[in-house]
């Protein structure tokens, strides 16, 4: 029960008499799920000894699977592991693992509103100790009598099904007037048992029939009634002995090492529409009825949607669910753009073959065509669908697998999809507004390990600085299943367009100047340096240094704010020794006296400000640098008692909440006017319009009665302007 997960969480457990429903053989991560009252439990491949590829040059000393075939071999005179296979559907077992509940579901058995457990088997008793090529394999009956306890077992099989063989079908490309036939050998697996029932179940367009069959000495075979043209059908034969343990086989299972074939489809002319090569015979994800069957005649009229520079090359015959598919990367192929108009007339049909990134879809290989028409107007062959279209519904979205879809007025769900543990570069959105409570789609940057996948036009990094909860008109992008999730892929950069900012400032970026832990002796003027960085948004960054104390290390009260040089433009900035003089006063500091100090820079971008950070994982980690200061007299020239030349300076504090004050040089007696003006070049107040004497003066700014955001203030004097920015938050 879903209310004892949080009892046995992280618990490990045993299950006996569980019975294998389904398994995986085709991936280095083989998967199963077991049945035990009412209750479906996948495994996971966490253990290093239930998965096939952690077979060479992996951490010295841990119990790995050796494998031969696929790693180093074992060490000399030692046997190999071979390949870790689960058991076969049908097969009883007593089962031991520790509890987890997560998003893996390869094989669709999640409805909405349930999860699916996982039980995660760690040890087949078998252990190898010693170091490299010292290492010698052992199980229960070879361990040394000083090795204190048994290598459990997590993964034990009670009771085998019964065993198939001699499978064989007739035809898998009939004509509307042919019937197929099937015939196969099944026997139970142990000599105590006999066989009860053997049936046949076929699927057409959704509706299953049941068949009871009748054998003779363990051999059966059946004939299909006959079907229209462009019918599929698949089915799997089910055989049940008086133990009350089932066999069964599907499609694409494994017999002898190859793989079985229980589908056919009904072709008298060729194929005029791609769902006819996509849907699957129970709508769920799986291969097309045509994979593997040869080249297939076609009459398929469609647009191309995505093209090499975006990736992949996929075509649509209509908006509808089922209507799109990959071509498979060739010198034709890649030569197409999105708009062409082509039309095919023959095809074979691939299905991908890896359970990680974009697995089991459908492609078509050397597809023969031709372009009849340019600049078609592709946008209105995508669909427009919501997220629970796709991850609400017991499908998961596969009739839009492979497929150019769009999805509107959507928000940004969270921009590290695979937190707390890790960051593959994955987003994930959802229709609506976060109230809405639609469920969430994966967006991964690109689809690796898949021969259809041609480049990414997005690096890993992608969503680092995405923010969680903005608002999106629109994503769009080619739909997929990956690693046990629905997933998206951009095609381009413009897939994506939101209501306002979709970023933050780019916030990893390196500070130069002063160094950590720097000395500095404040008779001078301080220069701060550090890297620019960027917004993805397209936005202007604007750099804010500011200084605090120690215990302020996410400068939520700094004692000092500054923009950087250019109006905060620029990656270093010049802190004015009357600035720091008055600050280290202000601390009730006397020359000679020293204290220690933290800074770091926050970069705006007019919306959002940020502080300069390192990355981990999903997270960031806010970075600052320590600096003594020595308060002392000054020593430059810079500043003198009466300045040489007229001059505006930065504000302090900028940014600042609800008032600052801004100074400026005077060198001779002249008409000074200063006046703030919004963004839009609006007059908000002035400040100064008078005839002031030579010096150096000080204005306030109260801006209680302003809204946030960037204003300029202007000086003018004889023919002396200059304007800087400034930046209300409140």
């Amino acid at each position: 029960r879903f209310d004892n997960y949080t009892k046995y969480h992280a618990q490990y457990v045993r299950i006996e008499g569980a019975i294998i429903q389904n398994r995986d053989l085709t991936s280095t991560r083989p998967w199963m799920y077991i049945g035990h009252s009412n209750v479906i439990a996948y495994n996971r491949d966490t253990s290093l000894r239930y998965r096939n590829d952690r077979t060479a040059g992996y951490r010295t000393g841990y119990n790995y699977r050796r494998i031969a075939s696929t790693g180093p071999q074992p060490p000399s005179g030692q046997e190999e592991d071979g390949l870790y296979e689960p058991p076969p559907p049908g097969a009883v077992i007593n089962y031991s693992g520790y509890v987890v509940a997560n998003t893996f579901d390869p094989d669709n058995l999640e409805a909405d509103g349930s999860a699916a457990f996982a039980i995660v088997a760690m040890e087949d008793g078998v252990r190898w100790l010693g170091l490299g090529n010292d290492a010698i394999r052992y199980t229960n009956e070879t361990l040394p009598v000083f090795y204190p306890y048994e290598i459990p077992v997590d993964l034990e099989v009670i009771g085998f099904p019964p065993i198939f063989s001699n499978y064989n079908i007739s035809n898998q490309t009939p004509a509307s007037t042919e019937a197929v036939e099937v015939s196969f050998s099944v026997v139970p697996a142990t000599d105590d048992a006999t066989l009860e029932r053997v049936v046949l179940v076929y699927r057409v367009e959704g509706e299953e029939t049941e068949v009871e069959l009748t054998g003779s000495n363990g051999d059966y075979e059946y004939t299909f009634p006959t079907f229209p043209d462009l019918t599929s059908v698949s089915f799997e034969i089910r055989a049940t002995d008086s133990n009350d343990i089932t066999g069964t086989i599907r499609d694409g299972d494994l017999l002898d090492g190859e793989p079985l074939d229980l589908r056919f489809f009904v072709l008298d002319s060729a194929v005029d529409n791609i769902a006819s090569i996509t849907r699957t015979p129970d709508g769920m994800r799986g291969p097309s009825p045509l994979f593997g069957l040869g080249e297939i005649p076609v009459d398929i009229t469609a647009v191309v949607v995505a093209d090499s520079a975006d990736g992949f090359i996929v075509i649509h015959d209509s908006a509808e669910p089922w209507s799109g598919v990959l071509l498979e990367p060739s010198e034709e192929t890649l030569s197409l753009r999105r708009g062409d108009r082509i039309i095919i007339s023959a095809s074979e049909v691939g299905n991908t073959n890896t359970n990680n990134n974009f697995a089991n879809v459908t492609y078509l290989d050397n597809p023969v065509f031709e372009i009849m028409e340019r600049e078609v107007d592709y946008e209105q062959y995508i669909p427009v669908v919501t997220t629970n279209d796709l991850t609400g519904q017991p499908h998961r979205g596969a009739p839009y697998e492979a497929m150019v879809i769009r999805i509107e007025d959507a928000h940004v769900a969270t921009n590290q999809a695979d937190a707390p543990a890790s960051d593959f570069g994955e987003w994930a959105f959802a229709s609506g507004t976060p109230d809405d409570e639609y469920p969430s789609v994966r967006v991964r940057f690109n689809f690796t390990q898949n021969n259809l996948r041609i480049l990414s036009n997005f690096a890993g990094s992608y969503n680092d600085d995405m923010k969680t909860g903005a608002l999106l008109e629109y994503v769009q992008g080619v739909y997929g299943y990956s690693f046990g999730n629905p997933k998206m892929t951009l095609r381009q950069s413009d897939d994506v367009k939101p209501v306002e900012d979709l970023f933050f400032p780019a916030r990893v970026f390196p500070l130069f100047l002063p160094a950590n832990n720097a000395q500095f002796t404040a008779s001078r003027n301080l220069e701060v340096q550090w890297a620019s960085t960027t917004d993805r948004d397209g936005d202007d960054v604007i750099y804010i240094f500011a200084l605090s104390t120690p215990d302020d290390e996410t400068f939520e009260t700094p004692l000092f704010k500054q923009l950087s040089v250019g109006d905060g433009a620029a990656s270093r900035a010049v802190i004015r020794y009357d600035d720091l003089d008055g600050l280290l006063d202000a601390r009730g500091m006397d020359d000679g006296d020293s204290e220690q100090f933290i800074w770091t820079i926050l970069a705006s971008d007019g919306r959002d400000t940020v502080q300069v950070s390192t990355k981990t994982g999903p997270n960031f980690n806010p970075v600052f640098r320590t600096v003594t200061m020595e308060r002392a007299a000054q020593t430059s020239a810079e500043d003198s008692d009466l300045p040489q030349r007229f001059a505006l300076e930065q504000n302090y504090p900028n940014p600042f909440n609800p008032a600052t004050k801004i100074r400026y040089d005077v060198p001779n007696q002249s008409h000074v006017r200063i006046a703030i003006y919004d963004v839009l070049g609006r007059q908000v107040q002035v400040l100064v319009n008078e005839e002031l004497s030579a010096g150096r003066h000080t204005v306030e700014f109260d801006a209680t009665r302003l809204a946030s955001g960037v204003y300029i203030y202007r000086m003018e004097a004889g023919a002396f302007v200059q304007t800087r920015k400034m930046m209300l938050v409140k």
